[in-house]
């Protein structure tokens, strides 16, 4: 019964957003700007920048939210907003160049899992956000966001090779990266015993 009420809530304020109300507009940038900015985030890297963004993307949201059709969830439907808005920043501040990959092969991950020292979300953000732009681009968009490698090419309009060989080599970087740290934490630990 509760989550019946939450959703009527959100239904509630999707209405008033509709019809303008200033306070209903409110709650949902309250409700939904960790989220949105944690996108922004992802993508842009830059917290200024995402926070530039994420202004757009309310403006946006309160402009079209009058054409949301009742069937489509809100949060995907922001989400969606707020990608293409990131995207579109990058085209425009920075030109997104996205090298090819001459050989164009795949990348088989395989990622170890040490159970001793388990990994921190802020490391592996960190991680992320160092990889060049292209490949944080794509390897968000692919392995955070969850879109496939067609809908990145349409998106960033690239070929869908390059979308491929971008994750392939973000893939790589982060594995290296990831290398790197156990074997830094493993010399750590071996000269402290």
């Amino acid at each position: 019964m509760k989550l019946f009420k939450l959703y009527s809530k959100e239904e509630d304020i999707v209405e008033r957003c509709k019809k303008g109300d200033r306070k209903a507009q409110h709650q949902l940038f309250t409700k939904y700007s960790p989220l949105l900015m944690s996108v922004c985030m992802r993508i842009i890297a830059k917290r200024e920048e995402a926070e530039e963004v994420l202004s757009t993307v309310f403006l946006k949201v309160f402009k079209s939210i009058g054409g949301l059709e009742p069937e489509v969830p809100l949060e995907a439907w922001m989400r969606r907003i707020c990608i293409n808005e990131s995207l579109n920043h990058l085209r425009i501040k920075r030109s997104i160049f996205l090298e090819l990959d001459d050989n164009h092969s795949l990348y088989e991950n395989h990622s170890s899992h040490n159970q001793e020292d388990p990994w921190a979300v802020e490391e592996i953000q960190k991680m992320i956000e160092r990889l060049p732009l292209g490949y944080r681009t794509v390897f968000t968009m692919v392995a955070i966001e969850g879109f496939n490698h067609q809908e990145v090419s349409e998106l960033l309009r690239i070929e869908e090779y390059t979308s491929r060989s971008q994750l392939v080599k973000a893939r790589q970087l982060l594995q290296k990266q990831i290398t790197e740290r156990n074997y830094i934490v493993k010399n750590e630990r071996a000269t402290s015993i």
